[in-house]
């Protein structure tokens, strides 16, 4: 793979905007009342830290690291990152497979006037067959994503090498994956922002 991991200063304490700060306290209560009671974590939703997304995001623009302002959250849930995208003046997108998820995520950005799009379906691209079937062998078929291909980016009006910066919330044992199709079909300089409950956020570039 030609991904350079590119180092993000910011203070992790660094105050949010206010309306983004009260959007994130907001949704991150819909999304506590959401899960209530429901197991749905086992299956495949668990929220990401969106303060500090929100701050990373925030660091990515003021220290200028894209060429551009197109921005897409795979997987996106309830629309977190894409929404506060939005806020700090991004042209965003979110894709979810999850219809009860996706709904929330369009109430949510409704309530709040975000121009935000989110789709319904998988954020994997067609004729990537190979690096999902590559992923199964690696992980003796122990992976998360539902592995099915549609119509997310002609929803869109879009491709991935439109997107300067893209943004995902990886399961283990997806991440490789993930990173794999980020490399086949992102643009040269673009940003593959991921999350991790352990490591924390990475940074990386498509330099070739």
């Amino acid at each position: 793979m030609v991904l350079k991991e590119v180092p993000l200063y910011f203070n992790e304490s660094m105050r949010l905007p206010p309306e983004v700060a009260e959007f994130v306290t907001d949704m991150n209560q819909r999304i506590d009342n959401f899960l209530e009671g429901k197991p749905f974590a086992e299956k495949g939703f668990v929220a990401c830290d969106h303060e500090l997304i929100a701050r990373a995001l925030i660091s990515i623009r003021d220290q200028q690291l894209l060429s551009g302002n197109e921005m897409c959250e795979w997987g996106s849930g309830f629309g977190g990152v894409a929404s506060v995208a939005s806020f700090l003046g991004f042209e965003a997108c979110g894709i979810e497979i999850n219809t009860e998820v996706l709904q929330h995520s369009i109430d949510l950005a409704n309530e709040y006037d975000l121009d935000v799009d989110f789709v319904e379906g998988s954020f994997l691209p067609e004729g990537s067959d190979d690096l999902v079937d590559q992923a199964y062998r690696e992980n003796d078929g122990d992976i998360t994503l539902e592995t099915h291909f549609d119509d997310a980016y002609r929803d869109l009006a879009k491709d991935i090498s439109d997107f300067d910066l893209i943004f995902v919330f990886p399961w283990p044992n997806d991440a490789p994956l993930l990173s794999r199709i980020f490399d086949r079909y992102a643009s040269f300089g673009s940003i593959l922002l991921t999350y991790n409950d352990f490591s924390g956020l990475k940074v990386e570039r498509k330099i070739g």
